[in-house]
C-alpha cells in the first residue's frame, strides 16, 4: 500500500495577535483620544491613524481598545521595505493565522473576501516602514471591500504618517481621523503614567516624578513601563508590597544606571 502525503499548510498560533497590554495603563489625554477614535472606527468602519514618535504609547493603545472592542482584530508589523508581494502576504499571514500561499492576486482576492465577510478590523503598525507605496496597498484593500459595500475598519499605526501620505491626496484623504502622539511633557500625563508603573511612584513626590521624566524615562512612556518593572527589583523596596514609600535618590540613581542612563 502507498501512503500520500497531503500537504498542509502551516497554522501560525501568534500571527495576527495583538501585543499583550501592559499590567498597568495610565490614563493620558492621548490614550483617552485614541480609545475615542477606535471606537468610531470601529462603529462607522472607517480607517484612523495613530501617528507618533516611538515609545508614545500608540500600540498600548491599540491594544487597549481592542480589548473593549466585541470585534476580532488582527494585527500585523509590516515589514521594512517590502515589496508588494511581501506586504500582501504580511497582511495575509495575520487575517487568516497560517503561512501565506498564491500569488500576490491570489492572496489579495483570498483577503477582500475575507474582510467582505464582516467581523473583524485590521491594524497595521509601522506604517513608516513601508512607505507611499505600501499605504496604498492598503488602501486598495479597504476600498475593494468598501465597494462591494462591506467596508472593515482598519487602523493605521506609525511615525510620520501624515507627513509622507500629504504626498498622495487619494490615500491621506482616506483616514477618516488621526489621533497625535509625542513624548510626555504634560505633568498630569506624566503623573498618571508613573502611578499606574508601580504603588511606589505613586507615592514619590511630584517634582522627583517630573525630573525622572525628564533624566531617566526622557519623556517616554516605554521608558517608565521598564522603570515600573524594575522598581521592585531596588534593595529598598518591600518584598512583601504592604508599604509603598516614595522612591529615594539612591533609587532614583540605581533606576538610571540599570537603564543605561547614570552618564546622561
Amino acid at each position: 500500500m502507498t501512503s500520500q502525503t497531503t500537504a498542509v499548510t502551516p497554522i501560525l498560533s501568534r500571527a495576527g495577535i495583538l501585543p499583550p497590554l501592559p499590567g498597568n495603563v495610565g490614563q493620558t489625554f492621548a490614550l483617552q483620544k485614541a480609545v475615542a477614535a477606535f471606537r468610531i472606527m470601529d462603529a462607522e468602519l472607517d480607517i484612523t491613524c495613530f501617528d507618533g514618535p516611538a515609545g508614545t504609547g500608540k500600540t498600548t493603545a491599540c491594544a487597549y481598545a481592542a480589548a473593549e472592542s466585541r470585534r476580532t482584530w488582527r494585527y500585523c508589523i509590516l515589514p521594512l521595505r517590502a515589496n508588494p508581494k511581501d506586504l500582501t502576504a504580511k497582511v495575509y499571514e495575520a487575517v487568516f493565522q497560517r503561512s501565506a500561499r498564491g500569488t500576490e492576486r491570489q492572496m489579495t482576492n483570498m483577503l477582500v473576501d475575507r474582510l467582505c465577510e464582516g467581523g473583524i478590523g485590521l491594524i497595521a503598525d509601522e506604517v513608516h516602514h513601508v512607505g507611499l507605496a505600501g499605504a496604498q496597498q492598503l488602501r486598495y484593500l479597504w476600498d475593494q471591500a468598501a465597494r462591494q459595500s462591506a467596508p472593515f475598519p482598519m487602523l493605521l499605526v506609525g511615525c510620520d504618517v501624515r507627513r509622507e501620505l500629504e504626498k498622495a491626496d487619494e490615500v491621506r484623504s482616506r483616514v477618516a481621523r488621526w489621533v497625535s502622539f509625542d513624548v510626555i511633557t504634560d505633568l498630569e500625563d506624566v503623573q498618571a503614567i508613573a502611578a499606574a508603573q508601580h504603588p511606589r511612584l505613586a507615592a514619590t513626590k511630584p517634582e522627583v516624578i517630573e525630573r525622572m521624566n525628564e533624566r531617566v524615562a526622557r519623556r517616554s512612556i516605554r521608558t517608565w513601563h521598564q522603570i515600573g518593572k524594575h522598581i521592585a527589583y531596588l534593595p529598598s523596596t518591600d518584598p512583601s508590597g504592604k508599604k509603598a514609600t516614595g522612591l529615594t535618590a539612591e533609587d532614583v540613581r540605581a533606576l538610571r544606571s540599570l537603564l543605561g542612563e547614570e552618564a546622561a
